[in-house]
């Protein structure tokens, strides 16, 4: 579970705006995007249009009275939850993504959206606006 802030309701492969001297702008830099991928096969070449919908994970934002978080061993074994907690489900530890250069970000380490259900060599899918084209490699 991560911030709602992290589902968008539309797919947008520039759902980003900047504004200059009053005027805004979207999708009109070399800005990129990262986005959850799926368990499909890793395509070899830039995806576009309705073919992107495959590689890009869905989501749902739910309300909860309870607050989730995830404990990280680092190491190969799975942690325990604290006494009186319940196991909600066990995955693989995801911190950190990089762009180019000096860009990137990433998941708090008790955020639930840490803990992938399924390991994924390529677990984000990175699209670039300008061109409205999606693919796992980063192109510099």
């Amino acid at each position: 579970m991560s911030p709602a802030g992290s589902c968008m309701r539309l797919f947008s492969t520039m759902p980003i705006s900047y504004c200059n001297m009053g005027t805004c702008d979207n999708a009109s830099r070399n800005n990129k995007s990262y986005w959850l991928s799926t368990m499909a096969a890793v395509a070899m070449m830039p995806v576009a249009g309705e073919e992107i919908k495959e590689h890009i994970s869905c989501c749902v934002v739910c309300e909860v009275t309870s607050l989730a978080v995830a404990i990280d061993s680092q190491d190969t074994s799975t942690p325990q939850c604290s006494p009186k907690w319940r196991s909600l489900w066990m995955g693989y530890s995801f911190c950190m993504h990089t762009g180019a250069g000096d860009e990137g970000g990433g998941q708090s380490l008790t955020s639930s959206g840490c803990c992938l259900r399924d390991f994924r060599a390529q677990p984000f899918v990175e699209c670039q606006g300008p061109r409205g084209t999606c693919h796992y490699f980063a192109k510099v």
